[in-house]
Formats: C-alpha cells, sequence, structure tokens
C-alpha cells in the first residue's frame, strides 16, 4: 500500500456561496484550473500540503499527499513528484510553484528533508520544455508568516504561529475549516507570495540574503561525510550557540583548504 492522497475541490454558485468537495487521487489527476494560478507546497517527509490558488487570491484545489507506513522515503518522494507533474502537465495555467524552505532542525529528519526538497525543480528539468514556463519560488517559513500576518506581528513559539495563520486564513475563508494544518499553511504561504507579485516584489522573496558580520565562535567536528556532519550539527546544535536565525536560514558547507 502506498501513498493516501486526500483532495478537495473548491465549488461555488452563482450566489458565491463555496464549499468543498472531496475527490480522489485519481480525479484529482484530472481536474483543469481554467485560470491563470499558483501551486503553494508545503513539503514533509510524511504529509505534504499543497494548494492551487487563482491571482484573485481564491484557492481553486486543496489536497494533502499523505506517506504510507509501509513506504520508504524515497517511494513517498517519487509518488508525491509522480501526482505533482501530472497536475502540473495537465494545468499549463499554473504558471508558479512555490515551497516551503526545509527548516533542518532535527538531523534524523534531515537527509529526508533535503531529498525532496528538490522533486518540484527536478520536474521542471525532465519535462522540458512543456514546463520551461513555470517560475519556481523557494520562500523561508519565517518569512511568509510575516507577509501573510501584516500588520500583526508573527508570534515567537510554533503553536502561536499555526493558530494565527489559521485563524487569520479562517476569517477569510470559513469554508476550509476541517482542512489540515499542512493544508493550511500551503493556502496561508500561496496567499503571502500572491501578494508580494501582485505587489512586484517577487524579487524580494529569497530567502538567503548577506548577513551581517558577527563574532563567532569555531567549532571542529569531525566526520567521513555529509551525513555524518549533518547529524553531529544536529545533535549539538544549541552546545553550539547558534544563532536561531542563522538556523532558521538554513545549514550549508563549503569546503577550505
Amino acid at each position: 500500500m502506498f501513498m493516501l492522497i486526500k483532495g478537495r475541490l473548491v465549488i461555488h454558485n452563482n450566489n458565491e456561496n463555496y464549499k468543498l468537495e472531496n475527490i480522489d487521487g485519481e480525479s484529482l489527476r484530472e481536474v483543469k484550473v481554467p485560470e491563470r494560478s499558483i501551486m503553494a507546497i508545503d513539503g514533509s517527509t510524511s504529509r505534504t500540503g499543497i494548494s492551487i490558488l487563482g491571482y484573485d487570491g481564491k484557492p481553486l484545489v486543496i489536497f494533502a499527499v499523505i506517506r504510507d507506513n509501509n513506504e520508504s522515503h524515497v517511494e513517498y518522494k517519487v509518488n508525491l513528484k509522480r501526482v505533482i507533474g501530472a497536475v502540473l502537465l495537465g494545468n499549463k495555467s499554473i504558471d508558479t510553484a512555490v515551497y516551503e524552505e526545509p527548516f533542518i532542525e532535527y538531523s534524523s529528519a534531515a537527509k529526508h528533508l533535503l531529498m525532496l526538497r528538490t522533486f518540484v525543480e527536478e520536474l521542471i528539468v525532465e519535462h522540458r520544455p512543456e514546463l520551461d514556463h513555470i517560475r519556481f519560488i523557494e520562500i523561508n517559513n519565517k518569512k511568509w508568516k510575516r507577509i501573510f500576518l501584516r500588520p500583526d506581528k508573527c508570534p515567537s513559539s510554533s503553536q502561536l504561529e499555526k493558530k494565527a495563520v489559521r485563524d487569520k486564513l479562517l476569517s477569510t475563508f470559513p469554508y476550509l475549516d476541517g482542512i489540515s494544518q499542512d493544508e493550511i499553511d500551503s493556502v496561508a504561504m500561496g496567499l503571502a507570495v500572491l501578494s508580494e507579485i501582485n505587489a512586484g516584489n517577487v524579487g524580494k522573496l529569497a530567502s538567503r540574503k548577506q548577513g551581517r558580520r558577527f563574532s563567532y565562535n569555531i567549532e571542529f567536528i569531525g566526520a567521513d561525510n555529509d551525513d555524518e556532519a549533518f547529524a553531529e550539527i544536529g545533535d549539538n546544535l544549541s552546545d553550539m550557540g547558534i544563532p536561531v536565525r542563522v538556523a532558521e536560514e538554513g545549514i550549508k558547507f563549503i569546503e577550505l583548504n
């Protein structure tokens, strides 16, 4: 048994009354989005939330792809990629794909999150020229939440962030009550990016910028490969005194002679 797909199509009548209609995985592959839209993906190694939104800011399709207990992480990535690829290839009106940059907080998940991270870009390369028109945007978790929640400030804890995002989204789209947090985050992230695209600020969405200089400590780590180094860093992150802002922007390796 492999991944479970829970899909919902946004339906409305002439009175602009909206509701969600359940669709299965096979039906999802056949969904057609007639208007210019973006896809927002909240990637996870166990449950990935995906939404398609029109440029008018209205959700069109929302679904989650859930990894089965007997499904390996590699199988999950391949199957998730197959589902997303079918949707993108069948809907040329989707011109932007937004992906939440993974925060490598727990070393045990680092390898799988980094493996999953590239699947959208792989799809674009593998399906040239059909998907060449798609603009790929990767955005930091904190950044999109700050954009979405403004003018209110983004809370300092993860649980309060989730509540604030859910409350604000449901105040605008009450019919979305009942969908998972992953799906909530994908819709809210898509709306945050859309607001910046429509304001002409898409160039400012990049996650990494040159940081100001700060004092530092050097920690020497012995490792035979990158996986071991990630594990060592993850297990000792707090002891190393790495600033939260730096950790949120991700970890990268450079070679020194």
